[in-house]
């Protein structure tokens, strides 16, 4: 993804709450700053209440495909896991 893709993620400190906000980014090689269209963001915020966290996800211009594959990433990363699932997908 990362050749066409960049991302930015926001993150607050525990003290604050903890919530963080991943965005995905389409690549923009004509502009100084390469953050194009946002693509795709995930949202993980922790519920003070419960002490419970949600990851949240939406897609905003990624193949369904693709995005199946980011959203199934992002819930087995809320789980402790690390690195990208297999996907088949040619360029993840």
């Amino acid at each position: 993804m990362k050749a066409n893709y960049v991302y930015h993620a926001d993150a607050e400190p525990p003290s604050k709450g903890g919530r963080a906000v991943i965005v995905i980014h389409e690549r923009d090689r004509s502009a100084d700053n390469p953050k194009g269209l946002r693509a795709y963001r995930v949202v993980i915020e922790t519920d003070s209440r419960t002490g419970g966290t949600t990851v949240v996800t939406e897609n905003l211009k990624l193949s369904e495909l693709l995005a199946a594959a980011m959203d199934a990433d992002a819930r087995r990363w809320g789980t402790g896991a690390t690195g990208c699932g297999a996907t088949g997908i040619v360029g993840w």
